[in-house]
């Protein structure tokens, strides 16, 4: 997983040391706690900058650094479930039982990371860091990226993807959203066409640019996958890409039914060679599996 903050390069260095919320407090902490406000994304991080220090984003986007953190899976980590939230938790200013509930994880120090939903940027992730966490040496901190305009950043941001999510609409709700969040949560990017497509789109010109621009295709593969054309058509395109310029791009993973099982050989020859993931219900341990596949592939 990727984690992201924006920084001057006058604090530059002392980005990870949690002094600045020590100093002044944040949503989730109390003045005198060391800890480190991250984002799982870069327009995440760039959106709480603007949101609490009035800059705006092109004087952001010349004077500020984007700052990115490695985290790995062995890094200890929790998450505040939406129902525990307290009433106003997203109000300004920040109420004592955000403050509160911050400060009780940091004391118990059970954990290194802790992942809260922002109050700035609705749909996007914060995760607080714990400098005195005995998991945070493990942390592997980037230089300083520098970035010339809001153009830049947006296309970096918003345009390729790491995964293409090849599915049929029947399994959305079961596999693909779950899985789109879990992978998510690990900092990798997916083009999901729900959020992609708008009213008024060439489907056939998005679905096509954004086979070619991701990185990789993940083809759930289902009996409601084998029934469909369209689906069965992106992945014709994906194994075409594969034979063009010669490198890995489909991740397969087969969805069975109590009722009805996939026989992937059978009914998918041209993918019969491919070692295949089996869906289990559960996202995070997909997402873990699928991650591990991205490592290899770009390593």
């Amino acid at each position: 997983m990727k984690l992201w903050r924006v920084v001057s390069d006058r604090f530059a260095t002392s980005a990870l040391t949690g002094e600045g919320a020590k100093r002044v407090g944040g949503r989730w902490s109390s003045p005198g706690q060391a800890v480190v406000y991250s984002s799982a994304s870069k327009s995440g991080a760039l959106l709480e900058v603007v949101a609490h220090s009035g800059t705006t984003l092109p004087e952001a986007t010349q004077t500020l650094r984007f700052l990115r953190i490695d985290v790995s899976d062995e890094i200890s980590r929790q998450r505040i479930d939406p129902s525990e939230l307290p009433q106003g938790w997203n109000s300004f200013p920040p109420p004592a039982a955000t403050r509160a509930f911050g400060d009780a994880w940091l004391s118990r120090a059970q954990s290194c990371l802790l992942k809260v939903p922002s109050a700035s940027a609705p749909g996007e992730a914060t995760y607080l860091i714990n400098p005195a966490h005995r998991d945070f040496d493990l942390l592997v901190p980037h230089p300083p990226e520098t970035f010339d305009s809001y153009e830049s950043y947006a296309e970096e941001s918003f345009g390729r993807k790491d995964l293409f999510l090849c599915h049929a609409s029947e399994d959305k709700n079961a596999v693909v959203r779950p899985l789109r969040d879990a992978l998510f949560d690990r900092g990798v990017s997916c083009w999901l066409d729900e959020a992609e497509l708008t009213i008024g789109d060439s489907i056939t010109e998005k679905v096509s640019a954004g086979l070619a621009q991701a990185s990789f295709v993940l083809v759930v593969v289902s009996p409601a996958f084998l029934r469909k054309n369209w689906p069965k058509r992106e992945l014709q395109a994906a194994l075409n890409r594969e034979a063009r310029q010669g490198i890995k791009v489909i991740l397969p993973i087969v969805v069975h039914y109590p009722d009805e099982r996939v026989d992937f050989a059978a009914a998918l020859p041209l993918a019969e060679d491919k070692l295949y993931y089996t869906w289990k219900g559960d996202a995070a341990a997909a997402a873990t599996e699928i991650e591990k596949a991205l490592r290899r592939a770009e390593s």
